[in-house]
């Protein structure tokens, strides 16, 4: 089949690296920027207690995100360019997904409250989640990054900006999911209504076990926040969830475009080792920078939210150190699907969901003690799958992983013990 005459030429593996990935890294920063703040900001409008409800909105707006699509936006990535995608995967993907979105303004509507609330938006999150998703997989296969940094930028500047006018104290509830949602299906729209992979007649992709693997990732990733709550109640959950939200703002800028980034050049390399020593370079040396940058800015957000978020410093400290093992988790993940073993990658999620859950469980005598149970876990679980995914498919793993792995878990166990 001939390829778009809308396609650049791929570029090679060697051409792969930060200065390709820059559009991305910028667009994916004001995306991070708008969420970051605007997330501190109603912290600070609405207070520890009444956060909780807010904070589970931001939870169910980046699980749309990933999980929404059903697989299709990893095999997007992982199609190689001369072939192309059955456009009735994606009608029958946003078909399901809006049938979830009435359901849940169905039961929101008959539950009430706040709770209502948080079931109706996140429906509509939900569904627009899975468009912007799928699109961003899209134009990034289609090699249009500058359409895709204009529209997650644009998106971003417009969300942050009705955020700020618009919520103003806990009644902004069901405003901030409204806007959430909006968020994600303007997005889209700038994204030009993307469609170069779809056509008509296409490969119908088998992303069960992809989509199965993404969604134990996703709660691996939020085990923690479930736990907090219903371990240490709702002012934990919020102070934590404000101090992860700063511990991982670097690596939300990074780890998205790095992952799309690792797929094309998995799928589209004739040397695994190359590329994975490269993109292990890489988190290393991003993942370096983003722990400075959270050691600087941990001490100065309490003085950001006022009375009542004292713990937040100590908490985004200690879990700031984990970054550079988030950012190798996307990675990791792409080898192993690439390599044909989305299997694996469910087991190795698995396991890492129960060593973390049985981390925070075996701490939640407060924040600080579940802050440092997650941080280590995360350090250690990463490096393991991060092995596994390595040698099962024959690649020599850098040593400084494992040597790193120690030497933080360490770290965030004296931390842990001192604060």
């Amino acid at each position: 089949m001939a390829t778009s005459p809308i396609l650049r030429s791929r570029p090679s593996g060697a051409e792969f690296g930060l200065r390709r990935l820059a559009p991305l890294v910028v667009s994916r920063g004001f995306d991070q920027f708008a969420l970051g703040l605007t997330s501190l900001l109603l912290a600070r409008r609405t207070g520890t207690e009444a956060f909780a409800p807010f904070a589970t909105l931001y939870i169910v707006y980046a699980l749309s995100g990933q999980v929404a699509d059903g697989g299709l936006a990893f095999a997007v990535l992982r199609t190689p360019s001369v072939d192309r995608v059955r456009r009735s995967s994606r009608m029958i993907r946003t078909g399901v997904n809006l049938g979830a979105a009435i359901v849940a303004s169905v039961v929101g509507q008959s539950i009430g409250g706040s709770v209502g609330t948080v079931v109706t938006a996140s429906g509509w999150i939900w569904l627009a989640g899975s468009l912007s998703y799928v699109g961003r997989a899209t134009l990034q296969w289609a090699d249009l990054k500058p359409r895709l940094a204009r529209a997650e930028a644009g998106s971003a500047l417009v969300f942050f900006a009705l955020v700020v006018a618009f919520v103003r104290d806990a009644d902004g509830l069901a405003a901030l999911g409204f806007l959430l949602a909006g968020k994600n299906l303007l997005e889209f729209v700038l994204q030009g209504l993307p469609s170069q992979i779809f056509e008509r007649v296409g490969n119908v992709p088998r992303a069960g076990a992809e989509w199965v693997g993404q969604l134990v990732t996703y709660a691996v990733a939020n085990i923690d926040y479930l736990l907090i709550g219903a371990l240490l109640g709702p002012v934990a959950l919020s102070v934590y969830a404000v101090g992860f939200r700063l511990a991982s703002a670097f690596s939300s800028v990074v780890a998205s475009p790095l992952t799309r980034s690792a797929f094309v050049q998995y799928a589209n390399s004739e040397s695994l080792q190359a590329v994975n020593d490269r993109i292990v370079r890489q988190v290393l040396m991003i993942g370096t920078v983003g722990v400075a940058v959270t050691v600087v800015g941990a001490p100065l957000l309490p003085l950001a939210l006022g009375p009542g978020w004292e713990g937040t410093s100590r908490i985004t400290l200690i879990l700031g150190l984990a970054l550079p093992w988030r950012l190798l988790l996307g990675p990791t993940v792409a080898l192993g699907i690439s390599t044909g073993r989305a299997r694996s990658v469910i087991v190795w999620e698995l396991v890492r969901f129960v060593v973390l859950a049985a981390a925070v469980t075996l701490f939640a005598t407060d924040v600080i003690a579940v802050a440092g149970a997650a941080a280590g876990a995360t350090i250690a679980s990463i490096a393991w799958s991060h092995h596994r995914a390595t040698r099962g498919s024959g690649v020599v793993s850098s040593p400084l992983v494992p040597a790193l792995s120690v030497v933080a878990v360490g770290v965030v166990a004296v931390l842990t013990v001192l604060s």
